[in-house]
């Protein structure tokens, strides 16, 4: 009777220890899971925010300053990620129509120093791709559209090609406006973004597009 009393008691100790065990084993999985779903909510949370960095420009209303803004963006960005053509992320802004002789600046998404016409240059911060030539993105803001060869760029937008020769347009600048009475700054041109692209795997940004236009609430007497 003592040893039946003994067996029953083991038993139920060992019982006990598988229900133990196994409570634990719960707990542990649970709280893994909990784990996983916080760090990923994180991740998630992470690359909302660094998306957004660049989503603001998706409109079709940006000026020169937004341009070069992102285009030191992109740089440091590209950076960042050590120029790994997979992480990374290609910007081109298109001074027209490409098939028509419009130029592009872009920042690569890859480093591509060894493809440049001078050998000497290099894709650095304040630097941007123009033809394989690397050049200061101030070329955007300083200098003319003729002195940048921009003369031929059919521009889109809701102004008609009669109201702007492209002789009219040599001597404009990206950064011309029009300050009404101290209330509202026009910017004849803006820049359109035409594309974005998200990777497919990553969910990151690893490419976006603009285009120039002539801001549709420009008037031709505001060029005199």
């Amino acid at each position: 009777m003592e040893n039946a009393s003994k067996a029953l008691l083991m038993a139920g100790g060992v019982l006990l220890g598988i229900m133990l065990l196994s409570v634990f084993v719960y707990v542990f999985r649970e709280g893994a899971k909990a784990s996983k779903s916080v760090e990923q909510s994180k991740i998630e949370q992470e690359l909302i925010k660094e998306n957004a960095r660049f989503e603001i420009y998706n409109k079709d209303d940006n000026t020169i300053s937004d341009m070069v803004s992102l285009i030191n963006l992109v740089y440091d960005y590209n950076f960042k990620k050590d120029f790994n053509e997979t992480d990374c992320m290609q910007l081109n802004i298109l001074l027209g129509s490409v098939s028509a002789g419009g130029l592009t600046y872009s920042i690569p998404n890859n480093n591509i120093d060894n493809l440049l016409i001078n050998s000497s240059d290099s894709i650095v911060k304040n630097k941007v791709l123009r033809n394989n030539e690397a050049v200061s993105v101030y070329e955007l803001t300083s200098k003319t559209l003729g002195e940048i060869q921009s003369d031929t760029i059919p521009f889109v937008g809701n102004i008609s090609s009669n109201t702007y020769s492209a002789n009219a347009l040599l001597d404009d600048l990206l950064t011309k406006t029009h300050f009404d009475g101290g209330k509202t700054t026009t910017y004849k041109y803006l820049f359109n973004n035409t594309s974005i692209h998200y990777n497919k795997d990553s969910g990151h940004i690893d490419s976006i597009e603009f285009v120039i236009k002539i801001n549709e609430l420009w008037e031709p007497e505001w060029d005199n």
